[in-house]
């Protein structure tokens, strides 16, 4: 597992970052794209305004996190906790993947 010091306008494009924990991290404006974020540990982070596009959150936790504004066009939340996070005015997110997650429906936004 991962803990790196995170911060606003990170470019982590493509990145693998498998288990990382990110919990609590600040990462608006961010460029996370095509990112391999699977089982990351992310509750409470802030994705506002982030480019996420095509990149992998299966099996993480992303317990009240913020994709408000983000672009999740082709995101993969497959079995993520996605309880309480917030996708208000997020880009793209009828074309993020879904599958199995846990409290989507019962998300802000």
């Amino acid at each position: 597992s991962t803990t790196l010091p995170w911060s606003t306008k990170a470019d982590m494009g493509g990145a693998a970052l498998t288990e990382a924990s990110l919990e609590g991290a600040i990462l608006y404006d961010s460029r996370i794209a095509a990112a391999d974020l699977s089982k990351v540990r992310a509750a409470g982070a802030d994705f506002t305004r982030a480019v996420l596009t095509g990149s992998d959150f299966s099996d993480a936790d992303l317990k009240g996190a913020v994709f408000a504004m983000a672009d999740v066009a082709g995101a993969v939340f497959r079995n993520a906790d996605v309880t309480g996070a917030s996708f208000a005015h997020a880009k793209g997110a009828h074309n993020a993947d879904f599958a199995h997650a846990i409290g989507y429906g019962r998300t802000s936004g």
